[in-house]
């Protein structure tokens, strides 16, 4: 049983390798593109590097955790959770609210093509 659970453990550990592998790489990305391949590029991401995975990654990569969920999509899925569903129960039905009522929802809300309703603008002026 203890080394089951030692098992498990390791698998965080593992965890924690490829977010700082991820993380390198996006340090990297992000400054090459911003000073290109010189010296100076080199220089600033050892420095940076060595910073944010070795020195801060208790700071740097709970954060950088928490970026990557975000643009993996939970966030949608929390105001869904938070936002959307409980005005739905609120709107019509005591119980939880069904994936038909959702698509009706949305059906009003969006537009014949499927994209929601806005003014046209005004005309440009020739001119």
């Amino acid at each position: 049983m203890f080394l089951t659970l030692l098992g498990l453990f390791d698998v965080f550990s593992d965890l924690s390798l490829i977010l700082k592998l991820l993380l390198l790489i996006t340090i990297i990305a992000f400054i090459r593109q911003h000073l290109g391949d010189s010296i100076l590029s080199v220089l600033v991401i050892a420095v940076i590097a060595y910073f944010v995975l070795f020195v801060g990654w208790g700071i740097f990569g709970s954060i950088y955790f928490v970026y990557l969920l975000l643009m993996a999509g939970v966030a949608g899925m929390l105001v869904d959770f938070f936002f959307v569903f409980p005005t739905l129960r609120a709107s019509g039905s005591p119980e939880q609210a069904t994936g038909k009522e959702i698509m009706e929802r949305g059906k009003k809300v969006m537009g014949r093509g499927g994209m929601p309703r806005f003014r046209a603008p005004p005309p440009m002026m020739g001119g």
